[in-house]
């Protein structure tokens, strides 16, 4: 898996082990000095982001599954993990 870490601007650190192929998360791991409500969120979204083509939808859907779900994010937000994923993904 790549190692990915990303500094969101004006937020925390994120470290993204991600497996990728043909733009395609395949499978993906977040971690970070971010909170999140619930805890147990991040892996929902995780599971969520798998099968998910990288690209500018992956923005606004994580957007969505976010408010749909009441996840809260303290730190960073889905543009930082749009951000992290295409500049790490070429």
């Amino acid at each position: 898996m790549k190692k990915i870490i990303y500094k969101a601007p004006n937020g925390k650190l994120l470290r993204l082990q991600l497996d990728a192929e043909d733009n395609i998360i395949r499978n993906i791991k977040i971690a970070g000095d971010f909170f999140i409500y619930p805890e147990e969120a991040i892996c929902e979204i995780e599971k969520f982001l798998v099968g998910k083509k990288i690209n500018n939808n992956i923005e606004s859907t994580l957007k969505k599954f976010l408010l749909n779900n009441n996840i809260i994010i303290i730190g960073f937000k889905p543009t930082d993990i749009f951000n992290a994923l295409s500049n790490n993904n070429k």
